[in-house]
């Protein structure tokens, strides 16, 4: 099955906004929490919506660095992934969209550093080098328009600071044996310009350990069916590497510059969404033993670190990819260029320009079987590039009344087979 999409996109949107007081006494109580994912400076009392913000300190406190982070520390959000899925799986309250089909857009909306994706693969590659993450659950339409019927979560990662600052951090897990290390330099180059460089990098052997055996079965339902010897007993055996450059211009008081770029690759061997049987309450080979096939034989069905994800036999699959050995590699990347100019009586005009571009390929073992073979594989291509431009002019006025007046274009090809 092969798609091609191609969307366009032209959105404008007016908001106009009540500014409430707060009394003194309130606000000498609690430290008032800013949020700007409604793209503008407003205190979290004044924000019509349910929102979580994670400060700076919040994110190093805890070790925030990844979404599986962020959703431990927002209730009612969640992150998983499956097979054959492009991208992460976003819920929040419930409510979220498959990934099982990379032409529906998430019904979560990802805001990084000003630019939106509606992509899932984005996520991880954003969350790494956080500086806050706000999180606006409810319909966003009128900010964020068709992608975010269920919310959207905007992070800004870090920018350069006004003095040298070199960081560098590495771990160790033991169940699934990764090593883990981030390198951080930033620092000002002149007395306008700064410059900050991040990468991250893992490797992971896996936290499965795969017993699948070989064989060849002649099925007249099937046909032929074959699985070659496991090569790797250890999976999913990852290895991913994030990187980042940010560029920050303040040549004026009244002007800024600040552009982003993001590299991510992430190769997977043995593939990394597969289920595990863990009941089996009319045995193991019942549903297919008429047919003479020992389809998840040898499973104890018990939730643990052994699983039997067999390979595809070449002989058995002619053309198979990746010599019938399941695998995902994807690249991507993607960057921003956020302009502010400040017109001096109290109006703000702000341009982001972005740009994604993301390839994916796959091959999976879609019947989960694990003595040998299986009737369905699936080789998967995915390919998508997007371009955005936003313009808004915001107001800062003193009184009650102020107002967002904005623009938003986008244009994009997805290519899928499957």
């Amino acid at each position: 099955m092969s798609r091609h999409f191609s969307t366009r996109v032209l959105a404008a949107a007016i908001a106009v906004g009540l500014a409430l007081e707060v009394t003194p006494a309130a606000a000498a109580q609690l430290e008032e929490v800013i949020v700007t994912a409604r793209k503008r400076d407003e205190s979290i009392m004044k924000v019509p919506t349910t929102a979580t913000v994670l400060s700076q300190e919040t994110l190093d406190q805890y070790a925030v660095g990844d979404v599986k982070g962020i959703a431990d520390k927002v209730p009612g959000l969640n992150f998983g992934s499956g097979v054959l899925a492009s991208g992460v799986q976003v819920s929040m309250r419930g409510v979220g969209t498959s990934t099982k089909n990379p032409a529906i857009d998430q019904s979560v909306a990802l805001v990084a550093d000003g630019m939106q994706f509606t992509q899932g693969l984005a996520f991880q590659a954003a969350s790494f080098d956080m500086a806050n993450v706000q999180v606006l659950k409810g319909p966003q339409a009128l900010f964020f328009g068709k992608a975010a019927p269920a919310g959207v979560i905007a992070i800004r990662t870090a920018d350069p600071i006004d003095k040298n600052e070199v960081v560098l951090r590495a771990g160790y897990e033991f169940e699934a044996e990764e090593a883990l290390g981030e390198a951080i330099v930033s620092g000002p180059v002149t007395d306008t310009l700064g410059l900050r460089l991040a990468a991250q990098f893992s490797d992971m052997d896996g936290y499965f350990r795969n017993d699948a055996v070989p064989g060849q079965a002649v099925v007249p339902a099937f046909g032929s069916l074959g699985a070659a010897p496991v090569t790797k007993k250890d999976f999913p055996n990852r290895d991913s590497l994030l990187l980042r450059g940010t560029a920050l211009w303040n040549p004026t008081e009244s002007f800024s510059a600040r552009f982003k770029v993001n590299y991510n690759d992430v190769e997977t061997k043995g593939w990394g969404g597969e289920p595990q049987l863990v009941s089996c309450p009319l045995g193991t080979n019942s549903a297919f033993h008429a047919l003479g096939v020992d389809w998840i034989g040898g499973e104890d069905c018990k939730k643990d670190d052994k699983q039997k994800y067999s390979y595809m036999d070449p002989a058995a699959y002619p053309g198979v990819r990746n010599g019938g050995v399941p695998y995902s590699d994807l690249e991507q990347y993607f960057g921003s260029l956020e302009l502010n100019y400040d017109f001096g009586n109290d109006l703000t005009l702000t341009s982001v320009t972005g740009y994604y571009d993301v390839d994916q390929s796959s091959l999976v073992n879609l019947g989960i079987t694990t003595g040998f073979g299986t009737p369905m594989a699936n080789q998967g291509h995915f390919e998508r590039n997007d371009f955005t431009q936003e313009l808004r002019l915001t107001s800062n006025f003193d009184g009650d009344l102020n107002f967002t007046l904005g623009g938003f274009y986008q244009t994009g090809e997805t290519d899928y087979l499957s």
